[in-house]
């Protein structure tokens, strides 16, 4: 089956650093790419001058509708000279950007949206960016969001990390991994973060000199028997599968730690889940998207 990819642009640099991973992916899957910008109407704010009329040019508004679409032309034109690939266009106008993402998604039949967005540093509670937050919470469809210090990074996938914690967003977005491994002939790495049971007495739980006065053992042990079933199906579609537990009272510190040490190239996540491990839009995510600075597949429904 092939890949229909949407990718939002705004004229910037930043967003067209989507392109090329949108591209290779499209490419190998043998699927289509769309480029969508949409054009936000400029309103009146009611000023009003010497005549008493509101200080507005409806011209104005056509310059700008000209501007978007003179770029999204031309960006149109870098796709097929530098990749090969006639993009399908959609210049779309509203006031609510995602909602309008999200018809060209669904008028071009889009299996995946690839955007680009800032991402510094991995303390902020802010979310990624407030569009890319929308259109996560807008779709269906798993969102490919490459931070701007993953662009250099170049479209190679070796490696996906899954982080896994057994719940039905987290295997949506593990069939979505499966299939980019397949593309790609990547590895997948499933992780799964336990915390302990007692947090106020994390040190005395996790000091490999202490008793499992906690059950930490145990509940560890259990969920890596779960994760190496998990492994074991996954197996029949990618050759390469690991599977890790790790017990940290912080599932973000966690996954991040674990990225710096095993360096995928792309995370895929679910945007919830549950119990210690929960993986939601706003929390988990967004912290390892900031802080990891690799592509991060965000899934909320279903599967590529």
């Amino acid at each position: 089956m092939s890949l229909r990819i949407l990718v939002p642009l705004d004229g910037s640099t930043l967003a067209e650093g989507a392109v090329p991973m949108a591209a290779a992916i499209a490419d190998r899957a043998d699927g289509e790419l769309a480029l969508v910008r949409v054009h936000v109407p400029s309103i009146p704010i009611g000023a009003i001058g010497d005549l008493g009329v509101p200080l507005y040019d409806p011209s104005w508004d056509a310059a700008l509708r000209g501007t978007a679409e003179h770029d999204l032309r031309t960006a149109a034109a870098r796709t097929l000279s530098e990749y090969g690939m006639q993009a399908t266009t959609y210049l779309r106008s509203g006031l609510n950007i995602a909602a309008e993402i999200e018809a060209a998604a669904e008028a071009f039949g889009a299996d995946l949206i690839a955007m680009t967005t800032h991402g510094h540093g991995g303390q902020s509670l802010a979310w990624i960016g407030s569009i890319a937050d929308a259109v996560v919470r807008t779709t269906h469809r798993p969102v490919l969001i490459t931070p701007d210090r993953a662009v250099a990074r170049g479209t190679a996938i070796r490696r996906i990390m899954v982080p896994h914690d057994g719940s039905e967003p987290s295997d949506t977005a593990l069939r979505s991994a499966i299939r980019l491994a397949t593309l790609h002939g990547a590895s997948i790495a499933l992780v799964r973060v336990i915390a302990p049971p007692i947090v106020g007495d994390v040190l005395t739980a996790l000091s490999s000199e202490a008793l499992d006065r906690f059950g930490v053992d145990t509940i560890a042990a259990e969920a890596k028997e779960e994760l190496d079933a998990t492994a074991e199906e996954v197996r029949r579609h990618v050759p390469t599968v690991t599977a890790t537990v790790l017990v940290h009272a912080n599932a973000a510190r966690a996954l991040l730690e674990h990225a710096g040490e095993t360096d995928p190239d792309l995370i895929a996540m679910g945007t919830h889940g549950r119990g210690v491990s929960r993986l939601f839009v706003g929390s988990v995510a967004d912290k390892v998207l900031r802080g990891s600075g690799r592509i991060v597949l965000v899934q909320r429904s279903p599967v590529l």
